[in-house]
């Protein structure tokens, strides 16, 4: 959205850019009164300049080198966001893969074997020290499956929320005017 805002502040400033070497009317009235002669006189001046040779090329150019180079941003942002998005959807989709194997198969085969070995411990054919093990390693898969479970709902939020991230940063600056580096012709006032 803020490529496409700097997109038209930039054809705004091309288009004034354009009109900017039509001249303005020059108007000046004038009223005054002689005192030695009692009277008042008033004159009207109108003047038209004429640019025969400046036409604005330079600052035009310039504008219009602006306007390309906004449409290149955004198409690059446009292609940052497609990659992004890429990444994401891989990071999901293996996060998805893994939690699946996690449910399905891991999990339920880990508790299985730390229940199997608890009972032959019980009945005296296993030992203590292969319990723990058993009951260690389902536990590191519950925390790998936990990890995995995170990753996933985290890609999921990211992707549904179009990758906004980082809303805590502080924004880029706002456009400003004035971005043209040439100096503009002095605007004549009507008098």
């Amino acid at each position: 959205m803020a490529a496409r805002q700097k997109i038209r502040h930039d054809q705004i400033q091309l288009e004034r850019e354009r009109v900017e070497p039509i001249p303005n009317i020059l108007l000046d009235a004038t009223v005054g009164r002689n005192v030695e002669a009692g009277d008042t006189t008033a004159g009207v001046n109108v003047g038209l300049p004429i640019p025969l040779f400046d036409r604005n090329r330079g600052t035009i150019q310039q504008a219009q080198a602006d306007l390309t180079r906004a449409h290149a941003e955004a198409r690059r942002l446009e292609l940052e966001l497609q990659t992004r998005l890429a990444a994401e959807y891989r990071t999901y989709l293996s996060a998805w893969q893994r939690t699946q194997e996690y449910q399905a198969t891991m999990l339920p085969k880990a508790a299985e074997a730390t229940e199997l070995l608890r009972q032959s411990y019980k009945d005296r054919r296993a030992p203590w020290l292969d319990v723990l093990a058993a009951q260690r390693l389902h536990t590191t898969l519950e925390v790998e499956y936990v990890d995995s479970l995170r990753t996933f709902h985290e890609t999921d939020i990211a992707i549904r929320g179009m990758l906004l991230s980082g809303g805590l940063t502080e924004p880029p600056p706002a456009v400003g005017g004035g971005h043209i580096d040439a100096t503009p012709k002095p605007r004549w006032n009507c008098t």
